[in-house]
């Protein structure tokens, strides 16, 4: 069974494995796939509050805090005090990349990138308020 693997640089590659482990790779995928719309389906978005109201987003979008001068700073120290592997892990979050997605290409376990999206979703949670 061949396995085919796309890069988000574009690359391509093609594995041939076991039956076996081939179906494993293809249940993991169709888990993951559906494990993010889950996700995606339960989420709130912003633009929720046109069509349903405040109670179903956030009052405050993005645009209107950094509008404010001290919101931007503040905004901008926080994403300073993110380190590094932080940032790039915000970036790739920010194109859509999943956190397992992430995971496979830093080559770590997903509870590691998953503690490090909580430790920045607590840093930004305390700019909020």
């Amino acid at each position: 069974m061949v396995i085919t693997y796309k890069f988000n640089d574009g690359t391509v590659s093609k594995v041939e494995v076991s039956k076996e482990i081939g179906e494993a790779i293809r249940n993991s995928r169709k888990d993951e796939h559906a494990d993010n719309e889950k996700n995606r389906y339960h989420c709130l978005s912003l633009d929720a509050i046109d069509y349903e109201g405040a109670e179903y987003g956030c009052s405050e979008t993005v645009e209107s805090y950094l509008s404010n001068e001290n919101y931007s700073i503040r905004f901008y120290e926080t994403y300073d005090s993110l380190t590094d592997i932080q940032k790039r892990r915000l970036e790739m979050l920010s194109k859509g990349m999943s956190m397992r997605e992430i995971a496979r290409a830093e080559g770590v376990n997903l509870s590691k990138i998953q503690k490090s999206v909580v430790q920045i979703q607590k840093k930004f949670e305390k700019f909020l308020r």
